[in-house]
């Protein structure tokens, strides 16, 4: 399982994948194809700060972390997230454009996986991308 310590450093965005993707098609966008480039950094005092810079747009949020294991009853639906982390980010000062991941305005839900992986699953309940990040 993940530990906090896994989490501290920078995470730099490696690939999305559209939710309308079906299972066994590969949606991958590489990074070369991605028209932006989004970090995250997190560090040991549970702050965290997000840059996206993009080919027109540059635009950040800092703001606070907590780290939770999932529920049992999430654990009970779904066995793989046994070994997950939830990462729940909520920014105090953003730029005048940035715009969480999310479908809605605030907070970020990351999930910290085993094998040093970073994902962004909220976009894709109203039919925005998955976002992958890898640590640097």
């Amino acid at each position: 399982m993940p530990s906090t310590q896994d989490l501290y450093g920078i995470w730099e965005i490696d690939h999305t994948v559209s939710a309308w993707v079906p299972k066994g098609l590969d949606g991958r966008a590489a990074k070369p194809d991605l028209s932006f480039i989004s970090t995250l950094k997190f560090n040991s005092d549970g702050t965290v700060r997000k840059e996206v810079i993009g080919e027109e747009t540059e635009m950040y949020a800092v703001g606070e972390f907590v780290i939770e294991g999932l529920s049992q009853e999430a654990i009970d639906f779904n066995p793989e997230l046994k070994n997950v982390k939830e990462v729940a980010v909520s920014y105090t000062e953003t730029s005048e454009n940035f715009r969480p991941s999310n479908c809605s305005y605030g907070t970020e839900t990351y999930y910290l996986l085993p094998g040093g992986k970073l994902e962004n699953r909220e976009w894709s309940y109203c039919d925005g991308p998955l976002e992958y990040y890898i640590k640097r």
